[in-house]
This record gives structure tokens, C-alpha cells and sequence, in this order.
């Protein structure tokens, strides 16, 4: 292979590499986008919820993708009481606003082992391209509690096909809450790439 035909062989590996990671653009919503999209939330969406429904500017999202649609994710927190229950606990979840103003409800702090936790805030949010068109995979790191102590917890949320929403990966979210490693969203994709090595 001659030093001309390389060079370009080259660039073309370049180009399509670079292309293939700028498919998935994530940005934080403005001021104006975040209070339009906060404005239009569906509370009704959000199972025994008590008083108001807070959103979290700090880590809401807008994510677009050269082959799917685009969307705002709006984390939120409230006050939630079980069904005869006086003592209220305080919940997170998330917002999945899709084009057309479609919504998705997913909580997060309060479903399967993390239902004994109180949600303090979302510390950190991370997304982890899935290719094929398909929209990334969302990592979300809270600050949450029980009794005895403070915990980072982590969740995933994975883009289903079938159901065309997103839903909660618990068997990777209570796999990296085992490993212990979720004290940051770097440590957690370090995570998940070790898993999908094994």
C-alpha cells in the first residue's frame, strides 16, 4: 500500500470512528427549555404520589441520536405513602419526555431492593451509546439512605425494543450496588465494560 492510499485509508477510519461517536449528542437543557418541559410533566404518571412533584435542573437532558428521535430526560423527586401507611417517604424517578411531548414515568429510588431507601438528590447522570440506532443506555448515581447510613446507588435503564421505552436493568443496577463500585459514573461504565468482558 503505497503512503497516498494509506493516508487516506487512514482518514477514512478516522472519519468513520468519529462519526459513529458524535452520533449521540447529550447536552443539559437551557433555563427556558427545562422550565417548558417541567411545566408540561404529567403527575398523574406517578404512582401514590403525595404533595408536589420537584424537578431537578441540574441533571435535565436533552439527548438526540442520528437514528432515533429526540428527548428530554427530567429527573424529579416527591413524596410518596404506601397504601395505609402514615409515615411519607421521599422518592425519585424520571422523566422521558419524547418528541410530541409522549411521556414516560420510570421511578428509581423506591423499585425493587431500593424501595427501603430515601432519595436525597441525583448526584450524576451518564449515557453509554448503544449503536444501531437505538438510544443510549442511561446511568443515573443518587445519594440516598436508609437507617443505618448514606449510600451512593446507582441505576440503569435500558432502551427497550420491544415495548419501544425505556426500563430499569435491575439485575446490572444491584450487580454494581454488590461490587461497590458507584462513587462516580466513570467508575460505573469502568463497571459494566468489565461485565460484558466476563
Amino acid at each position: 500500500m503505497n503512503y497516498r492510499v494509506r493516508t487516506v485509508w487512514i482518514l477514512l477510519v478516522c472519519l468513520t470512528t468519529a462519526s459513529a461517536c458524535a452520533q449521540l449528542k447529550t447536552r443539559l437543557l437551557s433555563k427556558d427549555e427545562f422550565a417548558a418541559s417541567a411545566g408540561r410533566l404529567s403527575q398523574s404518571l406517578v404512582p401514590g404520589i403525595i404533595g408536589p412533584l420537584h424537578t431537578e435542573a441540574a441533571q435535565a437532558f436533552s439527548v438526540e441520536g442520528a437514528e432515533f428521535k429526540r428527548f428530554s430526560l427530567l429527573p424529579v423527586s416527591y413524596g410518596w405513602q404506601d397504601k395505609g401507611a402514615t409515615a411519607v417517604t421521599n422518592m425519585c424517578g424520571i422523566f422521558v419526555v419524547y418528541t410530541g411531548n409522549a411521556q414516560q414515568f420510570l421511578p428509581t429510588i423506591g423499585m425493587g431492593w431500593l424501595n427501603v431507601f430515601n432519595c436525597h438528590s441525583l448526584d450524576a447522570v451518564g449515557f453509554v451509546d448503544a449503536g444501531s440506532g437505538v438510544p443510549p443506555r442511561i446511568l443515573l448515581l443518587y445519594s440516598a439512605d436508609t437507617p443505618h447510613d448514606i449510600e451512593n446507588e446507582p441505576a440503569v435503564l435500558d432502551w427497550s425494543s420491544s415495548s419501544q421505552n425505556y426500563v430499569w436493568n435491575q439485575r446490572l443496577s444491584s450487580r454494581l450496588v454488590v461490587d461497590g463500585q458507584t462513587n462516580s459514573i466513570a467508575e460505573m461504565k469502568r463497571q459494566l465494560r468489565r461485565y460484558e468482558g466476563q
